[in-house]
């Protein structure tokens, strides 16, 4: 007997492996799972609200796979952190604020990335979100 996935459990498997591949950036991966028969059975148990949510998964992770700019993975990679360099850096934190965008941005590693954002930008600010489970955006607990 074939169990049956809920919505939700299809929406965050869905919405998982995009960010899963939209963290790589390889368009072949893209292009493979969502002409996949599991991806299609997966959109097929999503209600009207989780459709939304993926396809905006989607186009962010067309957006980072297809851009031309992907992450380099070497293991001793050294930047010379000039002014301009740090210019660039404080630039893509503030338009991205997230180190996976603003080391495909820069086209430097991901472990270069890290240390240098919070040495010349400080701590990551999680943006728009609330601080508590449960509240709106904006709202402040009572």
């Amino acid at each position: 007997m074939a169990t049956q996935i809920s919505p939700h459990g299809a929406l965050t498997k869905i919405t998982h492996r995009l960010e899963q591949i939209r963290k790589l950036g390889r368009p072949q991966e893209f292009k493979a799972y969502t002409c996949s028969p599991e991806y299609k059975s997966l959109y097929a148990a999503l209600d009207d609200h989780g459709c939304d949510r993926v396809i905006d998964a989607l186009v962010d992770a067309k957006r980072s796979c297809f851009s031309g700019k992907s992450i380099p993975w070497k293991l001793n990679y050294r930047v010379a952190w000039t002014e301009t360099m740090i210019q660039r850096l404080r630039a893509a934190e503030a338009k991205f604020g997230n180190d996976y965008d603003i080391a495909r941005e820069l086209q430097l590693p991901l472990k270069v990335v890290r240390p240098a954002r919070w040495r010349y930008c400080g701590r990551r600010r999680v943006r728009n979100q609330p601080y508590k489970k449960g509240l709106a955006s904006g709202q402040v607990a009572a």
